[in-house]
């Protein structure tokens, strides 16, 4: 309670202006959900975060749009926040594989802050360059989470020879479609099967078509020069689902423009997210991003991270 007042034909009249509790107390703390760092470099990259009806949505933390883009004031703002509340050395963390699986729990050993992106790079016992072997090799601990985080139901699909031959035709001709020929991205340079990961999902995904079977549905996703999200038909054809090849099209592309590195469902919808490592010409910008299968049957890029960059 407070007292006020002013003054009437001389006469002090006094006002009791009484606030409650409840208008005293300070917003509640936006939920920070499951966070996620990404792989290389370890800096945040996005949430999960409940919504009021129960349902789980992706937030991201860098900038979803062009490679490298200019953030917003506000985007960037809220991006740097993020950056430091995270970056706690000595908190623990969950460490997952390319299916979302953990292998244990893993403690913040260091950070260093970089002014490029105004962000701090985190690293974890397990970071790959303390052993000289590549990040995104099957079977390393590739992104962490907050220890909240529960593993879905692996989504790991392993075709025949004949199956994946088939892939490779599909992927070799789109490609050459799609990547122009004076692009310094060598195709080939490469093999398929170091870049490419093949994924199911189940027969009881939410947004199955109504009045059809649900049927499990295959797919495969390959980097390189493409980054080509393709399912494979009942008949037996490949058809693609996502393309992105801009990156490859630039002036100064390489040859590992995208390299798909993990599939899992991070936000229980029934369908696997798919984390994919992006790289500019000379690394200039580097970086995480999410492509997630949207409820209209698209998959759409929903989440990036802050990055890296060699400038």
């Amino acid at each position: 309670m407070r007292l006020g007042g002013w003054v009437r034909g001389g006469a002090m009249v006094a006002v009791v202006l009484s606030l409650s509790a409840s208008s005293l107390a300070k917003p509640p703390r936006r939920p920070q959900g499951t966070r996620w760092y990404g792989a290389e470099p370890h800096v945040p990259l996005a949430s999960v975060l409940r919504g009021n009806d129960g349902s789980k949505h992706i937030e991201t933390v860098g900038t979803v749009g062009q490679l490298g883009a200019a953030a917003t004031r506000a985007q960037e703002a809220a991006s740097k926040r993020t950056c430091a509340s995270w970056a706690r050395v000595g908190s623990a963390w969950s460490a997952v594989d390319r299916w979302g699986q953990v292998a244990g729990t893993r403690t913040m050993k260091n950070r260093d802050f970089y002014d490029v992106t105004g962000c701090y790079e985190t690293y974890f016992p397990d970071d790959a360059a303390h052993n000289n072997s590549s990040p995104f090799a099957p079977g390393r601990i590739v992104l962490y989470a907050s220890t909240d985080y529960r593993p879905p139901l692996s989504a790991e699909w392993r075709p025949g020879d004949a199956i994946r031959k088939e892939h490779a035709g599909f992927v070799e001709q789109l490609t050459k479609a799609v990547v122009d020929p004076k692009s310094m991205c060598k195709p080939r340079a490469t093999p398929l099967e170091r870049r490419t990961i093949f994924f199911r999902v189940p027969g009881d995904v939410k947004d199955a078509v109504e009045g059809e079977p649900k049927k499990e549905r295959t797919f495969a996703v390959s980097g390189g020069c493409a980054l080509i999200v393709a399912e494979r038909t009942g008949s037996g054809a490949w058809h693609s689902t996502y393309l992105d090849a801009s990156l490859a099209n630039q002036n100064a592309s390489n040859d590992h423009a995208y390299l798909p590195f993990a599939v899992f469902d991070m936000n229980d919808d029934g369908w696997p997210e798919i984390f994919v490592h992006e790289s500019e010409g000379f690394g200039e910008f580097y970086g995480d991003a999410v492509i997630s299968h949207e409820s209209h049957g698209v998959w759409k890029l929903v989440a990036r991270s802050p990055g890296g960059s060699t400038a």
